[in-house]
């Protein structure tokens, strides 16, 4: 009887910590990282200064978890997420899709004529590494 009690305790003090610490752990895991291409049809496209490469993930609802910003991106671009790139660290999920715009204007979501954009098609795991994106659609 002893041991059982020590053990539901036991049961009961991990699934509590496994509660409460999950997305703490999430957070710490994060680091999404790879390589960017442009699409070769768009290789002659000449950026003007102040160009805005965003990096997006976003999770199940569409909602930007954490987005990386880099002015006057040269291609190919090695890139990495990480925990300092979060905005809502308490929407972040296991599985994020991964999202690259490029425009002029700094705003997210919304196309104007000459951006461009590309994203892989499968969900990634929050600690993915080696990931090959080519940014292949153009506004």
């Amino acid at each position: 009887m002893k041991k059982r009690t020590i053990l539901l305790i036991l049961v009961l003090i991990l699934s509590t910590a496994a509660y409460y610490g999950y997305p703490f752990l999430l957070r710490a895991c994060l680091n999404v990282s790879g390589a960017l291409r442009i699409s070769p049809e768009f290789k002659d496209a000449v950026f003007k200064p102040n160009t805005m490469l965003f990096i997006i993930l976003k999770n199940d609802g569409e909602i930007p978890v954490a987005v990386k910003k880099i002015i006057n991106p040269s291609f190919p671009l090695n890139f990495s997420v990480t925990p300092r790139n979060l905005m809502l660290p308490d929407l972040l999920a296991p599985k994020l899709r991964l999202e690259v715009q490029i425009n002029q204007h700094g705003q997210i979501g919304t196309f104007k004529t000459g951006d461009m954009r590309g994203e892989l098609k499968d969900p990634v795991f929050i600690f993915s590494r080696g990931l090959q994106l080519v940014i292949d659609t153009k506004y």
